[in-house]
């Protein structure tokens, strides 16, 4: 298949419907692993490649829900005045790709070019959304709307080039909030449901052989669940910490954060274990979150 950008994927998408490749990422020993802690009153964002070294980049401000691209080399946020940023690991030179006014953004994810994914707040609230598209240039694009609001898009290559999501089904009228994880199909834009756990399930991942992993508070708190290729859906951690923010490393291993009246740790639950086990930080923290793994 011949290889496009993100943009013009979505110019064939949005007029009739494309094929697209995406690239199968790094080696997992070229993973980035990136996490945002609280340390002395602030939002640090900090990143590693082999969870001993950790290096904070100087940001100021708190960098809101940032992503790591496929290759580990850039990081996106939103800065504090609603703008989409992003910086070069290396050498920390910044890049502003929306001015925070004219777009209302949330949930940046890159695609394997460096365009970035991301959550259009419609009319500046999280009611109504659609999932779009910034290019480098700073061009944005729709990709998928439907009723009601979707966050957390990621980009997936199994089984077919996608966008994972979470979609708000139902609030008032359910007396609670139903989110259920969701995949956009990109070569024939069709949507479909991936969980039917009639509670709230959110921040989606997908790893390189298919699986997906999830928090859901189907259990009562909110654990670490896992959707396999073949659709079987199962929680893998339970207990009664908030359990948050999963990702899969190439090796199978589901890294995740753990909030507990202990307070927060970074956990690590190894593929082919029940438990999941602390992962030490080099740095004082008082809470951590927005973790996030390059591919």
């Amino acid at each position: 298949m011949v290889k496009l950008s993100l943009t013009r994927r979505v110019c064939y998408l949005l007029l009739a419907g494309c094929s697209l490749c995406l690239a199968t990422g790094a080696s997992a020993a070229d993973q980035r692993v990136v996490l945002t802690a609280l340390v002395d009153g602030q939002w640090v964002l900090y990143h590693s490649t082999d969870f001993v070294d950790w290096q904070a980049l100087d940001i100021k401000g708190e960098p809101r829900t940032p992503a790591i691209d496929q290759k580990g080399e850039k990081i996106a946020f939103i800065n504090v005045d609603g703008a989409l940023e992003q910086v070069q690991v290396a050498n920390g030179n910044r890049q502003k790709l929306t001015d925070g006014q004219t777009l209302s953004l949330t949930h940046p994810s890159y695609d394997d070019e460096g365009n970035l994914l991301v959550v259009r707040l419609i009319d500046g609230a999280s009611v109504n959304t659609e999932i779009g598209v910034v290019s480098l240039e700073g061009d944005y694009r729709p990709v998928h709307q439907q009723r009601s609001a979707h966050f957390e898009p990621v980009f997936a290559l199994v089984p077919e080039a996608s966008i994972y999501f979470s979609h708000v089904s139902c609030t008032v009228a359910c007396g609670h909030v139903i989110q259920e994880i969701w995949r956009r199909d990109l070569v024939s834009g069709t949507a479909q449901q991936v969980t039917l756990l009639n509670s709230t399930s959110r921040q989606p991942t997908v790893g390189p052989k298919g699986k997906v992993v999830f928090s859901s508070n189907k259990n009562g708190t909110y654990d670490i669940w896992l959707v396999t290729p073949t659709g079987d859906v199962r929680a893998v951690t339970n207990g009664p910490d908030f359990d948050s923010q999963p990702n899969l490393l190439s090796n199978g291993d589901v890294l995740f954060i753990r909030h507990s009246q202990k307070g927060a740790s970074l956990m690590r639950l190894e593929n082919g274990n029940d438990q999941a086990a602390p992962v030490a930080l080099p740095f004082s923290f008082d809470d951590l979150k927005d973790l996030k793994v390059s591919l």
